[in-house]
């Protein structure tokens, strides 16, 4: 279970029996929230799972990366003969003889050390990335959130100005026998209203897909049930604290692949040290009976061009590493400044449309409905009415792009937004 503060450390067996003791299920009801689509497609999503194994593996390659290699155990029998191809015995010894021995090696040029320090290493490069990833499940819980919101929001303008086109063709409909409309006008109401219902279908087609999008992000089937988006903007409000550079989650990958290269680095520059081998052996074969035996070997090197090619390229590849490391850094800043900037922007817009765009097209658009009821000419109302909804759809997708833009603000300051840490699936 992922039950870290935003910086998001340290892991525990709970998340295996809260979906159980919360009746959580694949298939289950999830509000379209961002909180509550992130927390859920932490427990569930097959990414977390895998990179929650992969996590798990590299950490117990790390366990075992200091131990002394396997002892190995060899056999040999004899005599192997055939008769009529080999000379009789001159001591007429033909018993059959065994040698048992058990060999273990000890690696004197501190292997072990820089193996385990590299695996180590790696296992803090891959739980890195798994924590990236389970930011990167979050904003995208975010932005189908705002899409949904987005899409139903768009379908509802849409739906109430077919009523607001219908109400006007009544009208219009109520003045031909007056003289005051023509049939022309109330066929070209209802010829505006048929076309605004078209975008009203194209609306709900767009929410229907990105119910797919939502539910395999979560790992659900594409057609589990989830509700509709309520009129609630899913706003991210609170901006961010960026945690220190170098608690990034991108940093510390590449800060432990740079310690990783340093260790093969330091492996290979003590290549040379031999290794030292100790075996015990009992032996039965002739004409040596029942004989114990101690051995020691070393094993010295004739040729180093294998080694100082491994050496050099260890060396290579640990300034490779630094150079990314360098990139990392500069990478998540440019993007925290980007996305801040974004984010600025994206309020000024809204801003503007909220406060003077859309009451003096909405102001506009009642006055001269009102004054379609006392005669006025159509034209005029129309064009009001399908610029109040025009403003109506440029604030509804400013508010959603102001919506995206806070989420991708949080993931570019690495911080999860969760206010309680949720579980993540564990293997």
């Amino acid at each position: 279970m992922h039950l870290s503060p935003p910086t998001r450390r340290g892991a525990s067996l709970i998340p295996l029996v809260i979906p159980w003791l919360l009746g959580a299920a694949p298939d289950d009801v999830v509000e379209r929230t961002p909180a509550a689509l992130a927390a859920f497609a932490r427990a569930h999503n097959p990414r977390v799972r895998a990179a929650t194994l992969e996590s798990a593996g590299a950490r117990r390659a790390a366990e075992g990366a200091d131990t002394l290699p396997d002892p190995m155990l060899e056999l040999r029998a004899a005599p192997l003969s055939v008769p009529g191809l080999l000379p009789p015995d001159p001591h007429g010894a033909s018993g059959f003889g065994a040698e048992l021995m058990v060999a273990q090696r000890f690696p004197l040029s501190g292997r072990l050390g820089h193996e385990a320090a590299r695996t180590a290493a790696l296992a803090r490069g891959v739980s890195a990335e798994r924590d990236s990833l389970l930011l990167d499940l979050e904003r995208e819980a975010a932005l189908v959130a705002c899409g949904a919101w987005e899409a139903a929001t768009v379908a509802r303008v849409r739906g109430r100005h077919v009523e607001v086109l219908g109400a006007m063709a009544d009208v219009a409909r109520a003045q031909i026998a007056s003289g005051r409309a023509t049939v022309g006008d109330a066929q070209r109401l209802d010829a505006e209203t048929a076309r605004l219902s078209l975008d009203v279908l194209e609306s709900e087609g767009e929410l229907a897909a990105l119910d797919v999008e939502t539910n395999l992000l979560l790992g659900r089937a594409a057609g589990a049930p989830l509700p509709a988006p309520g009129e609630q903007v899913p706003w991210l409000l609170a901006e961010p604290s960026a945690p220190a550079l170098d608690e990034r989650d991108e940093v510390r990958r590449e800060a432990a692949q740079v310690e990783a290269a340093q260790a093969e680095r330091a492996r290979a520059n003590a290549a040379w040290v031999p290794d030292l081998s100790a075996s015990l052996g009992y032996s039965s074969m002739w004409p040596l009976s029942h004989a114990f035996t101690v051995g020691v070997g070393v094993e010295l090197p004739v040729f180093f061009g294998g080694r100082s090619a491994e050496r050099d390229a260890a060396g290579t590849m640990e300034q490779a590493a630094a150079a990314r490391l360098d990139e990392a850094r500069r990478r998540v800043t440019a993007e925290l400044a980007a996305a801040r900037a974004r984010d600025a922007a994206a309020a000024r817009m809204l801003a503007v449309l909220e406060e003077r765009v859309a009451p003096l097209a909405s102001a506009r658009a009642q006055t001269a409905r009102a004054a379609l009821s006392g005669g006025a000419a159509l034209d005029a109302a129309l064009d009001a009415t399908n610029e109040e909804r025009a403003v109506e759809l440029e604030r509804t997708r400013a508010t959603a792009a102001r919506c995206r833009a806070r989420a991708e603000l949080w993931r570019a300051a690495g911080v999860s937004f969760l206010a309680t840490p949720a579980p993540s699936v564990t293997p």
